[in-house]
C-alpha cells in the first residue's frame, strides 16, 4: 500500500514569550517540540512541499524568535 500523493494540511503553532510578550508563529507540514537542558527546540519538515518533507530543520526558540540550528537533515529511508 502506497502513501497518498495529496499533501496534508500544515500544522501551526503560536508561542507567546513570557519575557518579552512577543508572539512567534510557525507553520510546517509536520513538527514537534523538544526540551533539552531547559532550552526548547522545534524539529520540523524542511519545507511546505512533499519533496522536502523527508528532510528536517531544527530551530531553537530564542527571545528574538526562532533561530535555525541545523538545516535539511536527511531522514531515514
Amino acid at each position: 500500500m502506497a502513501g497518498s500523493n495529496l499533501i496534508a494540511d500544515p500544522c501551526t503553532m503560536s508561542i507567546k514569550l513570557s519575557s518579552s510578550g512577543k508572539s512567534i508563529e510557525f507553520e510546517r507540514l509536520r513538527f514537534f517540540l523538544i526540551r533539552h537542558h531547559s532550552k526548547v527546540f522545534v524539529v520540523s519538515s524542511a519545507g511546505m512541499d512533499g519533496a522536502s518533507a523527508n528532510k528536517s530543520n531544527i530551530y531553537s526558540v530564542e527571545a528574538s524568535g526562532l533561530k535555525l540550528v541545523c538545516s535539511k537533515l536527511q531522514g531515514r529511508k
